[in-house]
């Protein structure tokens, strides 16, 4: 008896599940293999230009450097606006520099958190 043959004997719900399971056995083997190395970072959405950064990076914005120097923030008060917004946890934000806004503030950035996933 050929291959052919016993498949034309059996019931559409039976070859249908034989089916089924080829085509799975067929995409795990075609699965890419899982790596050991870390997920790449999604980045910061566009017009964040400032980029990813670092609760120490923000420090060394310009905005910020004259916040602190003026006495308007602390850093203890920067860090945790810093962990606030942080809601994925790995410690970077994204930062948009808002020139126009200095009359509600000169010291203002748009922070948002980066969204990556980790």
């Amino acid at each position: 008896m050929t291959h052919q043959h016993r498949f034309k004997t059996l019931s559409h719900p039976v070859a249908a599940i034989i089916a089924a399971t080829a085509c799975t056995a067929l995409m795990a083997a075609a699965a890419p293999v899982a790596s050991s190395s870390p997920p790449e970072q999604v980045g910061c959405p566009p017009g964040y230009g400032l980029g990813a950064l670092t609760f120490e990076e923000t420090l060394e914005l310009p905005r910020f450097q004259a916040a602190l120097e003026a006495g308007v923030f602390t850093e203890e008060g920067l860090a945790a606006g810093f962990a606030d917004f942080d809601a994925n946890g790995n410690g970077i934000l994204c930062f948009k520099d808002v020139s126009g806004l200095e009359h509600v503030s000169p010291y203002v950035y748009l922070i948002i958190d980066d969204p990556s996933p980790n």
